[in-house]
């Protein structure tokens, strides 16, 4: 007489096979939240950046325009007398900004070259800190983790 096998007719997961599923996704989703923590950290940083070099503008701007509140475009040219420009520096102040209630600090500091007697080089650097992060080394100009420098070349009107 010929035996018959029956096969067990369960359906489901054996308890190594959900295991074995719920470790994959589990590192699955740390790799997901380790590369939105790194893109929210990249973005930060940027945003740092982008403020520093609008800092930057602003003062070289600012540098731009003489008493009179007339803007000297193009050739970068303005009166040096009125402009209280005198070479030497850096000539550093503080500016606090907020961003996404992080108070950040940053540095501008003007430095001015003379070329010439009538041209002049104007550099602009703001520096910030951010995590200080090892091995700290801070920047020459400013003394902060990152620099954004900003350079321009004044000529005196003919």
């Amino acid at each position: 007489m010929a035996r018959l096998v029956t096969l067990s007719n369960s359906r489901g997961f054996t308890l190594v096979e959900v295991m074995i599923s719920l470790i994959i996704i589990l590192v699955a989703l740390l790799g997901l939240v380790q590369a939105s923590l790194l893109s929210m950290e990249s973005g930060l940083r940027n945003q740092f950046r982008d403020e520093a070099v609008r800092i930057g503008a602003q003062r070289l701007n600012g540098v731009l325009t003489d008493t009179s509140g007339t803007s000297h475009n193009g050739l970068r040219t303005l009166p040096f007398d009125d402009a209280g420009l005198t070479a030497g520096g850096p000539n550093c102040f503080d500016i606090r900004r907020d961003f996404r209630n992080i108070v950040k600090d940053y540095r501008v500091c003007t430095t001015i070259r003379d070329l010439t007697s009538d041209v002049k080089n104007l550099q602009i650097t703001v520096g910030w800190d951010h995590r200080k992060e090892a091995p700290f080394v801070p920047k020459p100009t400013t003394g902060k983790e990152f620099e954004h420098s900003i350079t321009s070349i004044l000529g005196r009107p003919s």
